[in-house]
């Protein structure tokens, strides 16, 4: 699905047809943002003709699973990152970004809140596209980053029913529970690192459409992933914590089990070899005369 976007005197437009793009990239009053959600192989031509992308951009653009980066060729940079949602477990959607002057280019595989946010944003008010791609591009990144606070105040709430349930009835679907949100911490920090070196790298190379203005913004939003960064950590060893007490409760409950068995089985061993012994077909009893 392509939807184009472009501001003019101070009014954005909207198409859904990609006939009017090369009109649009010959003129340098305008910065223009098409998105490309789920692009068919005919919609992805576009990234080569008439945008002229480079092939592997292109290809990594289209490929799933791709590592937050960025790379940069001439005229122009490429920046992977992903919208994160999270239900019973974090869903994930890639965004690839090509930004240029005047001109930004998403390519993602699903829909996107971040995304649809940004368009209402565009659409109602238009500020984030007519100040520049810097500044679109800024929008799009803040709005994906701020979507991983909510998902890790989550987690947070799910590890304390975790640490709750651990102290109370010790299921062992605890375990697996703790298996499953320790999985889902790794896969946001998988993300959130890469993220933050993609946008160190954007702040320390001198690319034209970055302006100085804008290097603050790109500040707070690093230093917004630092932030995702501690927090993560923290929730990993909060989880590991919860993991090491739930197996010691466990070990600890054993070990009850186990004295409590001891303890019959001191009882009943001397009644168990009473009872052998005199409950055995000797002709003359034990310890009876005429027994040796």
């Amino acid at each position: 699905m392509i939807a184009l976007r472009w501001t003019e005197a101070g009014e954005t437009h909207l198409s859904s047809s990609s006939d009017i793009l090369p009109d649009l990239l010959a003129r340098k009053d305008v910065c223009v943002w098409l998105d490309l959600e789920s692009p068919s192989a005919e919609e992805a031509t576009l990234l080569a003709d008439p945008l002229g992308f480079h092939p592997l951009a292109i290809e990594d653009s289209q490929t799933k699973h791709q590592r937050p980066k960025l790379e940069e060729f001439e005229g122009y940079f490429f920046v992977v990152v992903h919208d994160a949602a999270f239900t019973d477990h974090v869903e994930l959607v890639q965004i690839s970004a090509f930004v240029r002057e005047g001109l930004v280019v998403t390519v993602r595989n699903g829909p996107s809140v971040a995304v649809d946010d940004l368009i209402s944003r565009c659409t109602v008010r238009g500020t984030a596209l007519a100040r520049g791609a810097g500044h679109l591009l800024y929008n799009l990144l803040d709005s994906i980053v701020d979507r991983y606070f909510p998902i890790l105040d989550e987690f947070d709430t799910a590890i304390d029913e975790v640490e709750n349930r651990i102290l109370g009835t010790q299921k062992v679907s605890s375990l697996d529970e703790i298996f499953d949100l320790k999985r889902s911490l790794i896969q946001i920090r998988r993300l959130v690192g890469p993220t933050r070196d993609a946008l160190n790298l954007m702040m320390t190379h001198e690319f034209p459409v970055i302006k100085p203005e804008q290097l603050p913004y790109l500040r707070d939003i690093a230093d917004h992933l630092i932030r995702l960064y501690e927090i993560v950590d923290t929730q990993r060893d909060l989880l590991s914590a919860a993991m090491e007490t739930y197996l010691s409760t466990v070990n600890n409950r054993l070990s009850l089990v186990m004295q409590r068995l001891t303890i019959v089985t001191v009882i009943f061993l001397p009644l168990t070899f009473i009872t052998g012994v005199f409950g055995m077909n000797f002709r003359v009893s034990p310890w009876q005369p005429g027994w040796d």
